[in-house]
C-alpha cells in the first residue's frame, strides 16, 4: 500500500464517525481506522485484498465520476464527504453501494476497536450508554 492511500483510508473511514459529531461521537485520535482498513486488506484472501483496495479507489474518485467535484474525496469538507458517501450508499449499481459499504465495515470494525468507544457506547454491557428494557415482540398478533 502506497503512503497516500493510508492517507485516503483514514479520511475516508473517518468521514463515517465524525469527531465533531454528537452523541457516541468518538474523540480525535481515538479510532485507528488505518489500522482496521490494513487488516481488513492484507488478512483477508489475496483476491478480498484486491477489492477492498479496488474500493477505496473508488470511493476516494467517486466526486469525480459522480459530478460533484473535481478533488478526491479526502479534500472535500466533512459535510460534502458525508454527502457523497450517502450518494453512494444508495447508488443504483450494486458495485457502488457494495464498495461504500465495505468502507463503512472497516469504519465499524475500526469503532469497535476502541475500548473507549465501546465503553462509552455501552457494546460491552459496561458503559455509560442507557440500557433500554427488553421489549417483548407478539409476532402472532395477538394481546
Amino acid at each position: 500500500m502506497f503512503s497516500f492511500e493510508g492517507r485516503w483510508a483514514q479520511a475516508v473511514l473517518a468521514s463515517f464517525a465524525p469527531s465533531e459529531g454528537p452523541g457516541l461521537a468518538p474523540k480525535i485520535g481515538e479510532v485507528d481506522y488505518l489500522n482496521a482498513y490494513e487488516t481488513l486488506r492484507t488478512r483477508s484472501t489475496w483476491l478480498a485484498g484486491i477489492g477492498v483496495r479496488a474500493a477505496l479507489w473508488l470511493v476516494v474518485l467517486s466526486p469525480w465520476w459522480l459530478g460533484r467535484s473535481l478533488f478526491f474525496l479526502p479534500s472535500l469538507s466533512q459535510g460534502a464527504r458525508i454527502d457523497v458517501l450517502g450518494r453512494m450508499l444508495e447508488h443504483r449499481v450494486f458495485l457502488v453501494r457494495e464498495a461504500a459499504f465495505l468502507m463503512k465495515l472497516a469504519a465499524c470494525l475500526a469503532l469497535l476497536g476502541s475500548d473507549a468507544v465501546r465503553a462509552r457506547s455501552g457494546y460491552d454491557g459496561q458503559g455509560t450508554a442507557p440500557v433500554l428494557p427488553a421489549r417483548r415482540l407478539d409476532v402472532m398478533g395477538g394481546p
